[in-house]
């Protein structure tokens, strides 16, 4: 129900060669529909003797009422668009690439209190990347 804004850093050591991350993001209500947030975010990358990836990404986010479904409390729905920038992903060495992707997700909470969540995420075009191995920053509006 208010605007967020987020920051992150973070370092890891690892034999293959240190990695840096930094990230940002914005959300804010959706005002035509209360119960629904848009955001953005930017997510970098950098890995000595790795490559490095720069992603920009829109969130939309929305809860909904099933009420043929028995949920305690509304079915969370999310997704993320991408742009991605990502270089010297072989061996530290290579060309950018550009691409795009896609994330969404979602999270049901039963009227026991259990909740079950799923996530697809870097459903994107061939960038150099393995798959699953960037993890989107925006995901506090994608449930």
């Amino acid at each position: 129900p208010y605007t967020q804004a987020a920051g992150s850093l973070g370092r890891l050591d690892s034999p293959r060669g240190t990695l840096t991350q930094a990230a940002a993001a914005y959300l804010r209500p959706y005002d035509p529909i209360n119960t629904a947030t848009v955001g953005a975010s930017y997510d970098s990358e950098r890995q000595r003797n790795g490559g490095d990836i720069d992603q920009v990404l829109f969130n939309y986010a929305q809860e909904l009422k099933l009420p043929t479904i028995p949920l305690d409390q509304p079915l969370k729905l999310g997704a993320n668009f991408k742009f991605i920038d990502a270089s010297g992903t072989k061996n530290g060495r290579g060309a950018s690439k550009i691409g795009i992707g896609f994330d969404a997700g979602a999270i049901a909470t039963s009227r026991d209190g259990f909740s079950m969540g799923a996530a697809l995420t870097d459903l994107t075009n061939d960038v150099g990347l393995p798959r699953g191995g960037i993890v989107p920053t925006c995901n506090s509006a994608v449930p």
